[in-house]
């Protein structure tokens, strides 16, 4: 094995674009055959603070050509999963506040990680709803009237406040109210939620 030099590990990552990465993908890039090998040479990128950590098991690389998006890194982060909520209702002007965590949905357990003094929030979801998302450039994002329903779906389930639903604004983009109740009434229809649909009657949601 060539012995991976400060200088061959930034040459490499930039020649092929790579940005964020795990430890599968040092073992395609470079020929280490060893998890120790692959956690010495991250222990001499981290000290020469060419590498940051982001979550267990995954990097950042400081001298890309290019900067991820917010979006980009919290799909990277904890998978699976897509980007909701806040941060897709003002992607899609449906809530005039911006929010300052990137927030997604996932199947795994709620969790929270900061990176570059940002907040980055993962909300469980359950398998059943963890659809209608769709990716824009390089990250997995809910559709406009989903990104409405898993809002209104924590709400509901008390992981946000009631108060937060007067932040919506259904008339922008093509989203109305008749376009989320027809979803709405689907799920219902599909998986019983009866509690839900009363719900976001007294909510004056539909």
């Amino acid at each position: 094995m060539e012995s991976i030099t400060k200088e061959i590990f930034i040459r490499t990552l930039r020649e092929k674009k790579v940005t964020l990465f795990n430890y599968g993908d040092l073992y395609k890039l470079f020929d280490i055959s060893s998890e120790s090998a692959i956690k010495r040479l991250l222990f001499r990128l981290k000290k020469a603070k060419i590498i940051q950590p982001l979550a267990r098991g995954k990097f950042y690389f400081d001298f890309s050509s290019s900067t991820p998006s917010d979006f980009s890194i919290a799909n990277f982060l904890f998978t699976p999963s897509y980007v909701s909520l806040e941060s897709a209702l003002s992607f899609y002007g449906l809530i005039d506040q911006f929010p300052y965590q990137v927030t997604s949905v996932t199947l795994k357990k709620t969790k929270t990680f900061r990176f570059n003094q940002k907040e980055f929030s993962f909300n469980h979801l359950r398998s059943e709803y963890f659809v209608d998302y769709v990716k824009k450039d390089d990250f997995l994002i809910a559709t406009p009237v989903k990104s409405i329903f898993d809002f209104v779906y924590l709400v509901y389930k008390g992981s946000r406040s009631k108060t937060n639903l007067n932040l919506l604004n259904f008339s922008k983009n093509g989203v109305s109210r008749k376009e989320f109740l027809n979803y709405l009434g689907n799920i219902v229809e599909r998986f019983d939620e009866e509690k839900l649909w009363k719900f976001c009657q007294n909510q004056n949601l539909i």
